[in-house]
């Protein structure tokens, strides 16, 4: 059986691991989320493989499958996000629903250079059957250059296994390598963590785009689930 700190470190797990993205932003497995939201209609699906080298190793599979539609002349982009985990030998399974808009006037997708949006998420422990976790985020996106992106989140979210909530905080970059003639590869960064924890958690990583609708990603982590283990990842995104 699952024992009660194996169920709150699944839904921190799933919390952690959840974002969406679009065709220019972090996204996939990174935790930082973009103010970009995609146009309406738009939809993609993204998968990814985490393993740690905690003894014995740590391991997460995702597949968030996502799409953009229009509720009162605003762009919601809405996400499913499918976890599941095998943490110290325990396996777990989350699903987490995630809705993300724009704030008027701070639309990242019309000037490209500042953006503001709204997010807001619920977990649901299907190891467990029960509700774990529910959030809420503002992120920010400004773009330096046309190569350079800075993202910075900031939010709050309760863990309904332990009551506890937590001021959550984010900050990322994004470089398009193409001034040093690689077009096609983005350097990725960031770090992230909560009022609750001392030490943060950290991600960075190289994104290849082939085509327009594909990303793969190959991303070094650390501490990602709390503990001061190492993680490799491996992720893909398809857009249509």
């Amino acid at each position: 059986m699952v024992s009660y700190a194996h169920r709150t470190a699944f839904s921190v797990i799933a919390f952690a691991l959840l974002v969406t993205n679009s065709a220019h932003a972090a996204g996939g497995a990174y935790a930082v989320d973009d103010a970009a939201v995609d146009s309406i209609g738009s939809c993609k699906a993204e998968a990814w493989f985490s393993t740690s080298d905690h003894s014995p190793a740590n391991r997460t599979a995702v597949i968030s499958p996502s799409c953009t539609i229009g509720i009162l002349n605003h762009r919601l982009e809405t996400s499913a996000t499918f976890s599941r985990m095998r943490t110290s030998g325990e396996y777990g399974s989350s699903i987490t629903i995630k809705g993300k808009t724009p704030v008027p006037g701070f639309d990242f997708n019309a000037n490209n250079t500042f953006g503001i949006a709204v997010t807001a998420s619920a977990s649901y422990n299907m190891t467990s059957d029960r509700y774990s976790a529910v959030s809420v985020a503002l992120p920010f996106s400004i773009r330096i250059s046309e190569p350079l992106v800075l993202l910075a989140n900031f939010g709050h979210s309760h863990d309904q296994f332990s009551n506890t909530s937590s001021t959550n905080w984010g900050a990322a970059f994004e470089f398009n390598l193409k001034p040093l003639g690689f077009e096609k590869l983005t350097l990725i960064g960031e770090t992230f963590g909560n009022d609750r924890e001392r030490d943060p958690r950290a991600q960075l990583g190289f994104r290849f785009t082939p085509a327009s609708k594909i990303d793969l990603d190959l991303i070094y982590g650390h501490r990602l689930t709390g503990q001061a283990d190492n993680w490799l990842t491996a992720g893909m995104t398809l857009r249509f």
